[in-house]
């Protein structure tokens, strides 16, 4: 139960029901104060690495394993960019949506 409750501090990951797609939270119940990191599998196939130092979340990264569409809510204020190597996306609002192809790495800044 440790564990789990761990977990659910650091990431959660979930639509609210088994066939509802699941939305990527990062630290949603976590105090930023504490710096932290981690590396968690999340629904879908995608892999999140993340770390808040100082109060504040920093640039992360999540690796797509299926090619799934991803959902993540927005941790930061304002605008995000999602960079996957070659194309730089940017985005507003509190949940974005974007398209993965397999085994490619996406990192997530604040604009």
């Amino acid at each position: 139960n440790a564990a789990a409750g761990l977990q659910m501090g650091l990431m959660q990951c979930s639509g609210g029901a088994p066939a509802v797609p699941g939305v990527i939270r990062i630290f949603p119940a976590w105090d930023l104060n504490n710096n932290a990191q981690f590396e968690l599998w999340a629904r879908d196939g995608f892999k999140v690495g993340a770390a808040c130092e100082n109060g504040e979340i920093t640039d992360f990264e999540i690796t797509s394993t299926l090619g799934k569409e991803c959902r993540i809510h927005n941790p930061f204020d304002g605008k995000l960019v999602i960079s996957d190597g070659n194309n730089i996306s940017e985005y507003t609002g509190d949940t974005i949506v974007f398209n993965t192809e397999v085994n490619k790495v996406y990192s997530i800044k604040k604009a």
